[in-house]
């Protein structure tokens, strides 16, 4: 018996496990094997009434990357903001580029775009570093403000350094603007 026979067969078992989030894990690691019906079974439990467990799904559905239309379905119609946070980081882990623009549509969102924001900076696209600078300009929240600055720093080139300065005289974003200064290096830096 070679080993990944033995594995799928050891996780297949665990499909019936009375732990909701063992069964989710178990039906996520066969999805990554390419067992489509796993991975059918993991997305119909999406329909689940707890909240808690939609959560979970997601979450295990991280380790299922083939489409990432699911988790943008996930924010168009799910009523919960944590189910929905938790697609945004999904999003943001499986950098997938298509999953730029819906992000980049959420930083309206007052409930979504703090995340959005971390998530964008995951996915390193340039296209949204216009986006993320008008929300450091327009957004009141520190936090908030800190985490496009961060993102942006994780984008890094085409990223205009002139950008991020003037945020310097602001002592609640000078933290954060130097740290992205020291990540992208250069003359700039010092």
């Amino acid at each position: 018996m070679d080993r990944e026979f033995e594995a799928n067969e050891a996780l297949g078992n665990l499909t019936e496990d009375p732990s909701f989030r063992v069964r989710t894990r178990a039906l996520a690691a066969l999805g990554r094997f390419g067992n489509r019906e796993a991975e059918q079974k993991l997305l119909s439990m999406l329909q689940s009434p707890l909240e808690e467990e939609r959560i979970e799904v997601v979450r295990a559905l991280d380790h299922c990357p083939r489409d990432i239309g699911y988790l943008l379905r996930i924010l168009e119609s799910e009523s919960s903001i944590d189910v929905q946070i938790a697609a945004v980081r999904s999003l943001g882990r499986l950098a997938n580029p298509q999953a730029v623009r819906p992000l980049v549509a959420r930083l309206q969102d007052p409930h979504l775009k703090f995340f959005c924001a971390d998530a964008l900076g995951k996915l390193g696209a340039p296209e949204a570093i216009p986006p993320l600078l008008d929300l450091i300009e327009r957004e009141t929240n520190s936090l908030i403000r800190r985490t496009a600055i961060i993102a942006l720093g994780k984008i890094g080139p085409p990223l205009q350094i002139e950008s991020l300065l003037r945020y310097l005289e602001a002592p609640n974003l000078a933290p954060a603007v130097v740290e992205v200064l020291c990540s992208l290096g250069g003359q700039n830096a010092e």
